[in-house]
């Protein structure tokens, strides 16, 4: 009788211990698969926030959205760092961190994009319309001088702003609005010299002294 319980016992252990070997087999393939779904999310959110600093970059905002394509960066910057933390500590590692940082990357970026492109066309439609005011006032002062003499100051600035110009011609063509306009400014304000110079000529001809 002893022996009969002893062995019934020991079955009972072994079944026991079978079940448990088992369902701890069944919660780490649980797990395991859980975690390798977290992980492709990751991944897919973190490829998301890339393309979008990548797309934010092909739209030149290092020039034009500096700030905003700096913070995406750092964000995407972060989320990787956050990301490498947790799969080196933990076994089943929580991502929610650093799909925060991706998130704000993804939003900052685009930000970036869309900002780049709106202050460019700005800059451009500036320096155009620097380019035109420019053409039209060397243009008038020509015209000007061609018939009043206003002495070599009045010839040497013009001969300047018909340089500007020339600059800021270039300078459109290679993309650099910036320079293009103050460039065109500054032959503007040269014309206005050139009149004034222009201007005290008339005036000395008007003197009877």
């Amino acid at each position: 009788m002893q022996r009969r319980r002893e062995v019934r016992s020991a079955r009972r252990r072994w079944v026991w211990a079978t079940i448990a070997t088992v369902s701890a087999a069944i919660v780490a393939f649980v797990s395991l698969g859980a975690a390798h779904s977290r992980a492709e999310a990751a991944d897919r959110l973190a490829s998301r926030a890339a393309g979008a600093v990548d797309a934010a970059r092909g739209a030149d905002a290092r020039r034009w959205a500096t700030d905003e394509l700096t913070s995406a960066e750092e964000s995407l910057r972060l989320g990787a760092i956050e990301r490498r933390r947790q799969d080196i500590r933990w076994w089943i590692p929580n991502y929610q961190a650093a799909e925060g940082h991706w998130r704000a990357a993804e939003v900052r970026a685009t930000e970036a994009a869309s900002m780049a492109a709106e202050r460019r066309r700005h800059a451009e439609a500036t320096a155009h319309e620097s380019i035109v005011s420019a053409e039209g006032a060397i243009a008038a002062s020509s015209r000007l001088s061609s018939s009043i003499y206003g002495g070599t100051s009045q010839r040497a600035a013009l001969s300047e702003a018909r340089l500007r110009l020339g600059e800021a011609r270039i300078y459109l063509r290679n993309g650099d609005f910036t320079h293009a306009a103050r460039s065109a400014d500054l032959a503007f304000a040269l014309t206005q010299r050139t009149n004034a110079h222009t201007t005290a000529a008339v005036a000395r001809y008007a003197d009877d002294g």
